[in-house]
């Protein structure tokens, strides 16, 4: 991703395209969306969106953490996914 400038335009254009609703509707696997509201690069809104069109799915924010969230919430990520899986046993 380094030096970012010259994917600037791309990131802009991702921002503004549209969703793929009938991809996203027809995902049936337990979801979960993990996502940082202060993400400039994937737009917050993208995931709240996700959320809202996968049946099931959950959606847990974070107020803080940008696009490198994963790795600056590792630990409570982690458990996050953990759980998630081992609350849906028969559909692994």
């Amino acid at each position: 991703m380094n030096p970012v400038a010259p994917r600037s335009a791309g990131v802009a254009l991702d921002n503004r395209a549209a969703l793929p609703n009938e991809r996203i509707v027809a995902i049936r696997a337990p979801t979960l969306v993990v996502h940082a509201r202060d993400d400039a690069l994937q737009l917050y809104r993208n995931a709240e969106y996700a959320a809202a069109k996968i049946t099931g799915a959950r959606l847990v924010p974070f107020d803080r953490g940008g696009h490198l969230l994963i790795a600056l919430e590792q630990p409570r990520i982690g458990a996050l996914v953990r759980d998630f899986v081992l609350s849906h046993p028969g559909e692994r």
